[in-house]
């Protein structure tokens, strides 16, 4: 995970915001800036020290999605799995097109839980359907914690932002 290899004032400026942390990171968070920036320690500005916080917020936010993407679908009507990768959202995609040029009775479809099976194509459909809706809410989800990353204005409101709430 990207947390897991933060540098220590990253990983409290991430868990606590600049005011947790110790005044230890905090020097070195800015003396990091300074050196970057080519300024005095004196003149790192706190937006430097919150944009810091946003990027690793969204590099964070960027993980949690492909994670949950990576954890799959699972249809709550037949109770499998389904993968979620790349490939999988573009086979699907082909099936779907396919199915109203060449209509099928039954699509072997292969879950993450129970190999493969066997769906009408109905069943099939509606696996596509809340796969499709599923995705989408994932990606609202993930473009509006981004929205509330970029325009939060403290580290406190970039704590309070969860991929899990």
């Amino acid at each position: 995970m990207i947390i897991d290899n933060m540098k220590p004032y990253e990983h409290e400026l991430v868990t606590k915001g600049f005011d947790g942390m110790s005044v230890i990171n905090q020097n070195e968070l800015i003396a990091k800036l300074a050196n970057n920036f080519g300024v005095s320690y004196f003149n790192v500005e706190h937006s430097m020290i919150l944009d810091v916080h946003k990027t690793l917020k969204l590099k964070m936010l960027e993980e949690d999605y492909n994670m949950t993407i990576d954890s799959g679908y699972f249809d709550m009507a037949n109770n499998h799995l389904y993968d979620m990768s790349t490939s999988s959202q573009a086979d699907f995609n082909s099936v779907r097109i396919l199915l109203e040029s060449k209509p099928q009775e039954h699509i072997n479809w292969m879950t993450e839980d129970s190999g493969e099976v066997s769906h009408t194509s109905a069943e099939w459909l509606a696996v596509f359907e809340g796969f499709t809706l599923y995705k989408q809410e994932l990606k609202h989800k993930y473009i509006s914690l981004c929205k509330k990353t970029t325009d939060a204005t403290s580290h406190q409101e970039i704590l309070d932002i969860k991929w899990d709430a």
